[in-house]
């Protein structure tokens, strides 16, 4: 597949393409590459943030470049070894990616003097890396399964412009290294038992990469347990009692105090022989003969 678009912003002209390859080379091996041409206009927030924003800024340019391969394991060999497992109940998928940035007057929001973030424009900007996936599926009977799913990224990210104090350095906000795993054990009419471990490597806070921008790595873990849907016997009709019966005490308040209004407006009932009208506790005035209120409820 082949895409390309074509722009313009802030007078200049921009081009954007990207050209994907995938194939299938047998034996359940996929190679893939990617390369496209990349643009980004400075958003609203970039060039006219209230005493913060740039709008000096210029517009990102990117040339993308990516490479990848991908594994998946016959199911009939995972399955070889399970007795009684039906064919699919198993898979093993392992996946390799390599990618490459180069940025141009990439927009970072950095801090300032007075300690506040504001954008700005990195002259040259590369980021490189590898990216390694595992997806594993199985099924040993018919109602347990487990699935397994695990990432590492390698990434450097640093600034190349020419000239600058900064040339080299790491970019803000970005990590060397990232990991998660992924496990999920499940039981049919049951429910699911989870685990997820996250890892991020050091990050620094400010382009100088000083020892007080440092933030040293991180990992979290995280154990979920899902229940499958369930319902508990005559819980529908109690809660259609508990309807009907907030109903209709609602009804009868309202009717209680339309009542109790009816009873006002009569005691304070007074006629006016000079101006023909005739007064009551409400408020409303009426012209000519004597008339009643008649109040209802509607249900």
């Amino acid at each position: 597949a082949v895409r390309a678009g074509r722009d313009r912003a802030g007078g200049d002209e921009l081009r954007a393409a990207a050209v994907p390859i995938v194939r299938g080379a047998g034996g359940g091996v996929r190679v893939g590459a990617a390369y496209s041409r990349s643009f980004h206009a400075p958003t609203l927030d970039d060039l006219y943030w209230i005493s913060l924003g740039n709008p000096n800024l210029q517009a990102e340019h990117g040339e993308n470049r990516q490479v990848s391969l991908e594994y998946t394991i016959p199911s009939a060999w995972l399955t070889s070894w399970l007795p009684q497992a039906a064919a699919g109940a198993a898979l093993l998928r392992v996946g390799l990616t390599g990618f490459k940035a180069d940025i141009t007057n990439e927009i970072l929001w950095l801090p300032g003097l007075d300690g506040r973030d504001r954008p700005v424009n990195i002259g040259a900007v590369s980021t490189s890396g590898l990216e390694a996936t595992l997806h594993a599926h199985m099924e040993p009977t018919a109602s347990w399964s487990v699935t397994l799913d695990a990432g590492y990224t390698m990434l450097d990210a640093r600034d190349r412009t020419v000239g600058s104090a900064n040339y080299g350095n790491e970019l803000t906000y970005t990590t060397p290294s990232s990991s998660l795993v992924a496990l999920e054990i499940s039981k049919a009419r049951l429910g699911s038992l989870g685990g997820l471990i996250r890892y991020r490597g050091h990050k620094f806070t400010d382009p100088s990469n000083t020892t007080a921008g440092w933030l040293p790595p991180v990992t979290t873990e995280d154990v979920t347990f899902t229940t499958t849907p369930f319902a508990v016997a005559g819980t529908a009709a109690f809660a259609r009692a508990g309807f009907v019966g907030c109903h209709l005490f609602f009804c009868a308040f309202v009717a209680a105090k339309l009542f109790a209004f009816h009873r006002s407006c009569a005691g304070f009932r007074e006629h006016s022989s000079a101006k023909g009208r005739h007064r009551c506790g409400c408020g409303r005035g009426h012209r000519g003969i004597h008339r009643e209120h008649a109040f209802g409820v509607g249900v």
